[in-house]
Order: C-alpha cells, then structure tokens, then sequence
C-alpha cells in the first residue's frame, strides 16, 4: 500500500488467536496461518490472514500481516493485524 494512503481502522474483535503451519492445496505449498476465532464456539471472527507474518511483538502486543481472501468474490487484499493480548496470554507462554 502507498504510504500516502491512510489506514482505516477497523473494529476491534475478542477471540482466541491462533498461528499455524500446514500445506496449501492450490499453491502446494506449506503456509502460515493466523486464525482469530470465537472462543466459546471456534468460529472464524475475521477471514484467516495466509501467509502470515509476525513484524513486531512487544509489551502484551504485536503486528501480523499478509493475505487474506474473501469468501464470496475470492478477493485478495493484504492485512495488517493490531493484536493486544492480556496478561492471562503470558501466564501460558513456555
């Protein structure tokens, strides 16, 4: 994106954060994944980022970007996402 452009924001969404690998049919290709999902019900929240990448994690926050295609016209557009997590997260962490 130009960097004349401005960044809209977006509304802010709860849910349990996940990062995973696995392999891409069409691309065949192994690609990272990040999934923000209901916790109660495990549903997708936001459409899963392909291709994901953590720029920057620091003080309960981080940055992941990439693709991320829409289900119904099949659109790729490129998204940032702004995660803060709280403290239960870090209790976790090993």
């Amino acid at each position: 994106m130009p960097r004349r452009r401005a960044v809209t924001t977006q509304l802010e969404h709860t849910g349990m954060l996940s990062l995973s690998e696995g392999h891409d049919r069409e691309l065949r290709r192994t690609l990272r994944s990040a999934y923000l999902r209901y916790q109660n019900t495990g549903d997708d929240i936001l459409p899963a980022l392909s291709n994901a990448v953590v720029l920057w994690i620091g003080d309960r926050q981080m940055t992941i970007t990439r693709f991320e295609q829409d289900a119904t016209t099949c659109r790729v557009v490129e998204r940032s996402w702004y995660v803060e997590y709280g403290p239960e997260f870090s209790d976790r962490a090993v």
